[in-house]
């Protein structure tokens, strides 16, 4: 899970937190020659939770992973939103294990990518480029397979 390959970062304008964090390791995974799958905000800002699904689907089952979600998330029941008063919460990194559970609730497309690691506004932001390493890049994902899915292991 990391970069913004066709949407904006969430840490920079062109950024995501994990490549902003160490672009060179980054760079390094994905000039690995590895075969890699790319679980980019593109598709990870599609799948989230609401106060309705937590209300609905999350609380009832009340075990000790559906409380979890519910602390991890910094879920609060009567103001119905998460910390720190946002409306929804995105599944970042539960998408990236989705995805490997289940590929086909994603599309994905072959980029060639490049990692910007110069200092700069550009710093860790992902780039298209011609003759880069070729990476499997998730561009699309079902939401409500993938939500089905998450909130199914919860029981």
């Amino acid at each position: 899970m990391g970069g913004a390959v066709r949407t904006r970062g969430n840490i920079t304008p062109s950024s995501e937190f994990n490549f902003f964090v160490d672009p060179v390791a980054a760079k390094i995974v994905l000039e690995s020659g590895l075969p890699i799958t790319l679980v980019p905000l593109d598709v990870t800002h599609l799948v989230f939770l609401t106060a309705q699904i937590m209300e609905d689907r999350v609380k009832p089952i009340d075990n000790p992973f559906s409380r979890f979600v519910l602390e991890a998330t910094g879920y609060d029941s009567i103001r119905r939103q998460f910390r720190p008063l946002e409306e929804a919460f995105h599944l970042h990194d539960p998408l990236a294990v989705g995805v490997v559970v289940d590929p086909a609730m994603v599309k994905k497309e072959g980029l060639c990518l490049r990692v910007e690691t110069r200092s700069g506004e550009h710093y860790g932001q992902v780039l298209e480029a011609q003759g880069g390493p070729r990476v499997e890049v998730c561009l699309e994902v079902n939401s409500e397979k993938f939500l089905e899915l998450f909130v199914s292991r919860l029981n």
